[in-house]
């Protein structure tokens, strides 16, 4: 990666996740009937979200690093409704 820097790390994940075939169908006849309220406080029926994140773990010193994140979330809850989130973070890793 960067010759200056051979303790850092970089790393990059992609994540889907499906709402169980199950839940959908149950939450399709529930929203039907006009339920206001469904299972895992969703609004509407539950499908699918997708995350990425893009990671940078700065190594400082033995037992001090820290870790820039950005994960950009789409569908959160698995709803369609949802606006996607976009998250920022730092880290900070310690031993002692």
């Amino acid at each position: 990666m960067i010759r200056a820097r051979p303790l850092d790390m970089v790393g990059v994940m992609f994540t889907r996740t499906e709402a169980n075939p199950e839940v959908i169908v149950l939450q399709d006849l529930e929203y039907g009937l006009g339920r206001k309220s469904l299972p895992n406080s969703a609004t509407v029926q539950q499908s699918w979200v997708q995350m990425f994140e893009a990671t940078y773990n700065f190594h400082v010193m033995n037992g001090f690093a820290f870790q820039l994140y950005f994960q950009p979330i789409m569908q959160s809850n698995l709803q369609r409704n949802k606006h996607d989130v976009d998250a920022m973070g730092l880290t900070l890793h310690v031993v002692m």
